[in-house]
């Protein structure tokens, strides 16, 4: 089985507004399930206290503290305490809480902490941040109706072709009809899957190409290497991998991925299936050297 780490708790302050030395705090914050903002002076000298509950999902949440009750009021009131210390913390099964990295508001340099939401709360790791804003400022990626780019699914052949559709500007031929069993006039994706065969960006087998399906890395990189030919160099070694032989029907392509640092891993794992943040890391390194 393997082992997929939940994304942290994000909280974030996003704005505020202060009258009479009483400030209302606008907070970010993302979980996966309902949640509970915690407070406490930023000495530690007081218990812990909710002032309020955030709901699943992405939420801007603004805490005034001109209208909160006396006991909780205190720690919006700069006049009171010179830091607050605010933390998002999740319910489990077991009745223990999972919690974000706490967040410490100095009023006296409060400015300093205001921050933009990021743009996907769920991708972690400074590359893959820049793969998912670098695919969605070019509009090949816009992510989930829920804010999230949910970057450990896997991806599929017609999420994949769009993506390629998009970076290289393809439009359906006129009169094109698509050939494939699978994709008929009424699918929502024809359209794309259209422009994937006509073009050649997917090839399929049995004359389907299944547009619901996944991809394995071997596939990936046999369409990587073909899509993007005059953008790789063509190897001048050959790589050894661990899993991939120089007989295997990808290895040519998969050894071109990896020449021109497209990938790095070796093994190189060519049956698992690619995952949506796999394939904006794998897109991201090949559109920097264009």
């Amino acid at each position: 089985m393997r082992y997929e780490p939940m994304p942290p708790l994000s909280l974030l302050l996003t704005n505020y507004t202060v009258k009479n030395n009483v400030y209302a705090l606008t907070f970010y914050t993302y979980a996966d399930a309902t949640a509970y903002v915690n407070a406490q002076d930023g000495e530690g000298r007081y218990a812990s206290i909710y002032i309020g509950s955030v709901s699943k999902g992405i939420k801007e949440t603004t805490y005034d503290g001109a209208k909160r009750s006396s006991h909780v009021s205190w720690l919006f009131r700069s006049t009171i305490v010179d830091t607050a210390l605010f933390r998002v913390i999740q319910p489990t099964t077991k009745g223990f809480n999972r919690g974000s990295a706490t967040l410490r508001v100095s009023y006296g340099t409060i400015d300093s902490l205001v921050s933009t939401p990021p743009l996907f709360p769920d991708v972690v790791g400074e590359e893959l941040q820049e793969a998912a804003r670098l695919l969605y400022e070019r509009g090949m990626i816009s992510g989930f109706p829920d804010g999230t780019y949910r970057p450990n699914e896997r991806i599929s052949r017609r999420h994949a072709a769009l993506m390629l559709i998009r970076d290289l500007q393809l439009t359906l031929p006129e009169g094109y009809v698509a050939k494939a069993q699978d994709v008929k006039p009424t699918d929502p994706w024809y359209k794309e899957m259209a422009i994937a065969e006509a073009y050649g960006l997917l090839t399929g087998y049995n004359g389907k190409l299944y547009p619901n399906g996944y991809m394995t890395r071997a596939q990936m990189a046999m369409i990587l290497a073909r899509v993007y030919a005059n953008v790789y160099e063509k190897p001048t070694t050959n790589v050894s991998f661990f899993d991939v032989p120089p007989s295997h029907w990808a290895y040519q392509a998969i050894d071109t991925l990896f020449y021109n640092g497209i990938t790095i891993n070796n093994p190189y794992r060519p049956n698992d299936f690619v995952t949506r943040g796999q394939f904006a890391l794998f897109l991201k390194r090949t559109l920097d050297k264009k």
